[in-house]
């Protein structure tokens, strides 16, 4: 079957999975490299996804779309289960960018923190708990996981960060080590170090 162009391109932490989006679909297309086969798609957007990240334990999937605006965010635990759609009060404009903490370590923590960037210059971090891939119960000899409710919390949120006219946020990534301090780019390569702890602030530009 004709995938179309891929767009967007990412790889689950472990390097299994690589998720795609494509010219010919809404969904991100999900495929499996240990069995070199596509797998069933994640659900569909409104219009092409713009922008994917996955937590660092892979078990969160997060993409956008931007007409509308639509934030999914998908538990890859449990295969089938509806994303949230997840709805920040903040934002006033599309979604630009995304990110996830990046936690250093064998053991992972059971929350982890998220940024999404905007098009007005507008940058937020919110907070869910993780679920986790051992989890699991057996079920008719196949493994299964149960239903995870994911709840982000907003930590805060900085307006204006980056100049809307200058197309507003580019990217944004953490830092590894820290759970608050994100570097934020926009279009003209202009970068700003924010810490999140308490409201946020702007350490360096």
């Amino acid at each position: 079957m004709e995938q179309g162009v891929p767009r967007l391109l990412l790889f689950s932490p472990d390097s299994r999975i690589l998720y795609f989006t494509t010219t010919l679909s809404n969904s991100v297309q999900v495929y499996s490299i240990p069995t070199d086969e596509l797998l069933t798609p994640m659900p569909s957007h409104p219009s092409p996804p713009s922008t994917i990240a996955i937590s660092s334990n892979g078990t969160i999937l997060l993409s956008v779309s931007t007409a509308p605006p639509t934030i999914y965010l998908q538990d890859q635990t449990y295969e089938g289960n509806a994303p949230l759609d997840f709805r920040p009060t903040d934002a006033q404009s599309p979604t630009s960018c995304a990110a996830f903490q990046k936690h250093i370590g064998l053991i992972q923590p059971s929350y982890t923190n998220f940024v999404l960037g905007f098009k007005d210059g507008l940058l937020a971090m919110y907070r869910t708990v993780l679920p986790l891939p051992q989890e699991r119960h057996e079920e008719s000899g196949t493994h299964q996981t149960w239903p995870f409710h994911l709840q982000p919390v907003r930590v805060g949120a900085l307006r204006k960060l980056h100049n809307a006219a200058a197309g507003g946020l580019m990217a944004v990534e953490f830092i590894p080590g820290y759970k608050s301090r994100v570097v934020s780019i926009r279009h003209d390569g202009n970068c700003r170090l924010v810490d999140f702890h308490g409201e946020g602030e702007i350490l360096r530009t």
